[in-house]
């Protein structure tokens, strides 16, 4: 955040708890003056309220209905052992807050995407990346930032693809703070495979089928979804991770969208 007041997008991070530290407290210090961004905060509480408090939605395995539909043979296990209601209810609070955004700036007749005063809408705020860590006895957990991961867990994946005119290729690699990358899709298990990224779908919390297993180094692990018009090649993603800083949030990546969350991974 720099000067004036933070973009709504960095609001919605806020009330979400995806903020460093420095940053978080940078942005409480200003929301203790400023009306507006209290407003805004307010907003967000609110409608989060309101869908907490909406009846619960049944469970549907969308994805076995889906391959049923289509005759395809079952894969492994799926971030569908959620319940689907939750996933439903965290793409209903993503459009809650885009719709927020739209009526407080005055265009109630359409939803608009979190963006900076004066500037065009970052393609980031429409994607997020979901990560799963999938437990020895069958249960997945959602991986939030500073979350931790066993060193041969299992992960999941789902992803928001939530832009107006969807992104139609997606890729997700992991990289640790040594610069080695770790891919879950495509999933590539030696050194020196190639891959390109994998067809995409519009929606929130859209699951990727397979269950993917690295052993990692104990420490930070960034995972990073990246989403394009035109498939990206593995070694291109990978000279981007070689170019950028261990700590980078975003990879040098022209014309695309990302998202990324880091994790912890456990030594034992």
């Amino acid at each position: 955040m720099t000067g004036g007041c933070p973009s709504d997008h960095d609001l919605a991070r806020r009330f979400e708890g995806e903020l460093v530290a420095d940053q978080a407290a940078a942005l409480d210090e200003h929301a203790r003056s400023c009306l507006h961004c209290q407003a805004v905060l307010g907003e967000l509480k609110a409608l989060t309220a309101a869908i907490a408090a909406a009846p619960p939605l049944p469970e549907v395995d969308l994805v076995a209905a889906v391959r049923q539909r289509a005759a395809l043979p079952p894969r492994r296990r799926s971030v569908a052992r959620l319940s689907w209601s939750g996933a439903a209810a965290a793409g209903a609070l993503a459009a809650a807050l885009a719709l927020a955004v739209a009526v407080r700036g005055g265009r109630s007749d359409r939803v608009a995407a979190p963006q900076a005063r004066g500037a065009p809408t970052s393609p980031d705020a429409w994607v997020r990346l979901r990560a799963y860590r999938a437990l020895p006895d069958g249960r997945t957990v959602e991986l939030t930032p500073g979350g931790h991961l066993g060193r041969g867990d299992g992960v999941l994946i789902a992803y928001d693809n939530l832009d107006p005119a969807p992104w139609p290729f997606v890729m997700v690699v992991g990289a640790d703070r040594a610069g080695r990358a770790f891919w879950y899709y495509p999933a590539l298990s030696r050194d020196g495979d190639d891959g390109r990224s994998v067809p995409a779908r519009a929606g929130a919390a859209v699951e990727l089928p397979d269950e993917v297993r690295h052993t990692l180094a104990p420490g930070p692990l960034r995972l990073f979804a990246l989403f394009s018009r035109a498939p990206l090649s593995v070694r291109e993603v990978e000279r981007a991770l070689a170019a950028a800083a261990p700590t980078a949030r975003r990879l040098p990546i022209a014309d695309g969208a990302q998202h990324s969350i880091e994790v912890m991974v456990d030594a034992d």
